[in-house]
């Protein structure tokens, strides 16, 4: 994410509460990492090397769908979208899906799809965190 000058407190506070764990604002949808855990027997040593690898995997897919949006390549959309369907099936992201089907180059879809893009690595390094934890400190 990125603030740009002047940072209204309003829009500096919002950061902070999304990435913080306060508020999952501007999040339609909260990944749901339940049908994740399942896949690896809920394994608390190998998810936080998992959620990593989700981490780096869905950075990459948007990257991929940005570019592709960007140079109107039809095809390049077609394979991040059949790249990401299964996986955002698995977190329950039905509106996310729709979102990302009705996606085109310019329009508000963008802007939402980016978001759903930024509550999944919300819910990654919120349960990071979690794993992470040391007790007492």
């Amino acid at each position: 994410d990125r603030l740009t000058k002047p940072i209204a407190m309003d829009d500096l506070v919002a950061y902070a509460a999304l990435w913080s764990g306060r508020d999952a604002r501007p999040c339609r949808e909260v990944p749901d990492l339940g049908a994740l855990f399942d896949q690896y027997d809920r394994d608390a040593a190998r998810m936080p090397q998992v959620l990593q690898q989700y981490r780096r995997e869905f950075a990459n897919w948007h990257i991929t769908l940005l570019e592709a949006l960007e140079t109107g390549d039809p095809e390049a959309l077609g394979r991040v979208r059949h790249q990401l369907r299964p996986h955002w099936q698995l977190l329950g992201l039905g509106e996310g899906l729709e979102l990302l089907d009705a996606l085109e180059a310019e329009g508000p879809g963008v802007q939402a799809v980016q978001d759903v893009f930024r509550c999944c690595d919300r819910a990654f390094l919120s349960e990071l965190r979690r794993l992470t934890a040391v007790p007492g400190a």
